[in-house]
C-alpha cells in the first residue's frame, strides 16, 4: 500500500476549517480554535466568553498568571527586592491583575462562571515560576561570583 493513498490528517483538518470558514462566516465554533485563535479572542476587549468557552478562558487565565509570575519575578529579583514585602507584594498582583483582566477587559459575568475556578486556576504553578524566577534573577544579577576556595584553605 502506498503511502500517497493515506490522507494527511492534518492537512484534511486544515482543508475543513478552510471550508467551514469559507461557507459559514457566523460565530466560530470554540473547539475548532487552536492555541493561537484562544490567544487572539483572549486579547479582544469584551471576547464573549460564556459557559461553552469557559475551558479555553481558564486556559488564558492559567497562562496569564505564568507569564505574570514570571515577569515579576524578573523585576523583583532585577530590584533586589527581599523578604516578605516582595511575597506578599506578588501576591496582590497575582490576585488582582487576573481578576482585573476578566472583570474589566474580557466582561465575564461571575455569576455564570465558577469564581473560585478562576481565582485559583494556575495560582500554585505561578508561585513555583514566581521563586524560581525571583531567586535565579537575583542571584545572577546581584551575589558576588566568587566561589571561596575551600580546598585550599587546610
Amino acid at each position: 500500500m502506498s503511502r500517497r493513498n493515506v490522507p494527511d490528517r492534518a492537512s484534511a483538518t486544515a482543508q475543513e476549517k478552510a471550508a467551514l470558514t469559507s461557507t459559514n462566516t457566523a460565530a466560530v465554533d470554540v473547539d475548532d480554535l487552536d492555541a493561537w485563535g484562544v490567544f487572539k479572542k483572549a486579547l479582544i476587549f469584551q471576547g464573549q466568553w460564556n459557559k461553552e468557552t469557559f475551558p479555553q478562558f481558564l486556559d488564558v487565565i492559567y497562562w496569564f498568571r505564568q507569564v505574570l509570575a514570571l515577569v515579576i519575578g524578573v523585576v523583583w529579583g532585577r530590584a533586589a527586592s527581599r523578604g516578605g514585602t516582595a511575597i506578599m507584594s506578588f501576591a496582590a498582583l497575582q490576585l488582582m491583575l487576573p481578576r482585573m483582566y476578566y472583570q474589566k477587559w474580557a466582561k465575564v459575568d461571575e455569576e455564570d462562571f465558577d469564581a473560585v475556578a478562576l481565582l485559583k486556576e494556575g495560582l500554585q504553578p505561578a508561585v513555583g515560576i514566581f521563586f524560581a524566577s525571583w531567586v535565579l534573577t537575583y542571584t545572577l544579577c546581584h551575589v558576588n561570583a566568587s566561589v571561596p576556595d575551600v580546598a585550599g584553605s587546610s
